[in-house]
C-alpha cells in the first residue's frame, strides 16, 4: 500500500512540476501550492484512510484473535487507542518522504516554510479524523 501511495503523490509531483515547468509566467501559485492543492490529495486521503484502518478490527475479528487480545490484563480502550496510534503512525510514515518533494523544490523556487507546516499539519488533523473513522467503523463492522 505504501508503494502505491507514493506512486500516485510522485505522478501527483510530476504534473505539478511539470506544468509549472512549461507555463511558470502564467501560473498564479507556486509549485508547492499547486502540488498540495491539487486534486491528488483528496484521492489519496480517500484511498489511503480507509484502507489503513478498515481491517483493524475485522482482521482481528476473522482471524480469531480478537478473543485472546480482549482477554489479555488490557483495557479494551487500551486495545483501541493503541490499534489507533499504530494506524496515525503508519499515516504519518506513509506522508514522511513527500517532505523530499519540498526539498526539491526548494532548490528551484522560494519555499514559505510556515505555509508548509500548515499544510502537513492539517494533512495531519484530517487523517488522524478519517483513520478515528474508520477504527470506529472496523470495530462497529
Amino acid at each position: 500500500m505504501a508503494f502505491a501511495f507514493l506512486l500516485l503523490q510522485g505522478v501527483s509531483f510530476y504534473i505539478v512540476i511539470d506544468h509549472y515547468t512549461h507555463f511558470t509566467t502564467m501560473s498564479l501559485e507556486g509549485p508547492v501550492e499547486s502540488y498540495f492543492g491539487s486534486l491528488f490529495m483528496p484521492l489519496s486521503l480517500l484511498l489511503t484512510c480507509p484502507a489503513l484502518s478498515m481491517g483493524s478490527f475485522a482482521e482481528e475479528r476473522r482471524s480469531g484473535t480478537l478473543e485472546s487480545l480482549l482477554t489479555a490484563p488490557v483495557s479494551a480502550a487500551g486495545v483501541v487507542h493503541a490499534k489507533y496510534l499504530a494506524l496515525l503512525s503508519t499515516y504519518v510514515l506513509l506522508w514522511l518522504p513527500t517532505l523530499l518533494y519540498i526539498v526539491i523544490v526548494r532548490n528551484v523556487a522560494s519555499v514559505d516554510w510556515p505555509v508548509v507546516a500548515s499544510i502537513y499539519l492539517g494533512l495531519f488533523c484530517i487523517g488522524a479524523a478519517y483513520l478515528a473513522i474508520g477504527v470506529l467503523m472496523s470495530a462497529l463492522a
